[in-house]
């Protein structure tokens, strides 16, 4: 992907008449249209597509910060890590200016001309995927990049433990009196809900407890998913003791279903990607393991942070979980 050097250097000129002519102030410069004709022919042979986001931002004295992040349905993690991200790009020692970039699955490539842009000076992705991962490592890009809730050589990383949360749960089970354990799923596979759900089932087995495939369901994510799930797993010869579930969404439905039938004492335990306090209010009969958006995007915005003023940062920095009971 071209840069505005490549275009400078094509055109014969100095990377800052590129930029006057590029935010339309070539003839209050008195840059001559022989100049910016040249300019933008070699704009026009490389391809060149300026970020208008950079375009609007720079010039600013602090440093523009690239948040990334994939348009799905977890806006309410997502916003999570942003207050967390704010936080920390207003301290005085390392301020920085941040700006949201979304992209969808499998598009990485058509953002790559903007984090390339000389303004932007760092980049934090979150939700990627192992394809798009792929893509990133091998893009060369030449400034930090700080993945949240992943884990790379080639990048800083801001994750939580997967084997922790499969700990969590497993001996939430046990301390439960929990001998099977059933799993309702989002029918929507994406790469974190599926490393979680694998080291939830793996820790459940190490630990003796039983998880049948009979019990282990796919649902859509919402409350009526919920609902339909509690119904097919409540209705298995057998049911199990206990459940994990993807998100308090789906596990919300389920509740309430438990809650139509007269059962009041079932171990549910799901994913908290929404506030904390809110999952457990709402739904007091769900146990949760929070995953802690707002202290991964202040521990990811202090290490790219720390990355853009040229100190050294931990290459990896890992934020625990936490159980919360009703």
């Amino acid at each position: 992907m071209a840069t505005i050097r490549d275009v400078a250097a094509l055109a014969g000129v100095s990377v800052s008449t590129v930029s006057i002519i590029l935010n339309g102030n070539a003839r209050e410069r008195h840059i001559p249209e022989a100049t910016r004709q040249r300019v933008e022919e070699a704009m026009h042979s490389l391809s060149y597509r300026p970020s208008r986001t950079a375009r609007a931002l720079r010039g600013k004295r602090r440093p523009l910060i690239a948040l990334l992040w994939v348009l799905d349905e977890r806006s309410t993690f997502f916003m999570r890590v942003v207050r967390g991200l704010s936080a920390v790009a207003a301290d005085p020692q390392r301020p920085f200016d941040f700006v949201i970039l979304p992209y969808r699955n499998g598009k990485l490539a058509e953002m790559l001309p903007d984090l390339r842009d000389e303004g932007i000076t760092g980049v934090l992705i979150g939700a990627l995927s192992p394809q798009d991962q792929a893509l990133l490592e091998s893009a060369g890009l030449s400034k930090p990049i700080c993945l949240l809730n992943r884990s790379a050589e080639s990048c800083l990383c801001c994750r939580t433990d997967i084997g922790e949360i499969g700990r969590l749960a497993a001996t939430f089970f046990m301390d439960r009196g929990c001998r099977t354990v059933g799993f309702v799923s989002d029918r929507v596979v994406l790469e974190p809900k599926a490393a979680r759900r694998q080291a939830v089932l793996q820790a459940c087995l190490g630990a003796g407890i039983l998880c049948p495939e009979a019990a282990q369901l796919k649902t859509e994510n919402s409350l009526s998913g919920g609902l339909a799930a509690a119904e097919q797993m409540l209705s298995l010869p057998g049911s199990p003791d206990g459940v994990y579930l993807d998100n308090e969404i789906i596990a919300a439905g389920f509740s309430a279903a438990c809650h139509a039938r007269g059962i009041e004492e079932f171990p549910l335990l799901a994913i908290g990607l929404n506030h904390p306090e809110l999952g457990r209010h709402l739904h007091p009969a769900i146990s949760l393991i929070d995953v802690p958006g707002e202290t991964i995007g202040k521990q990811g915005g202090r290490m790219i942070a720390s990355a853009v003023y040229g100190e050294e940062p931990p290459r990896e920095v890992i934020c625990p979980c936490r159980l919360i009971r009703p």
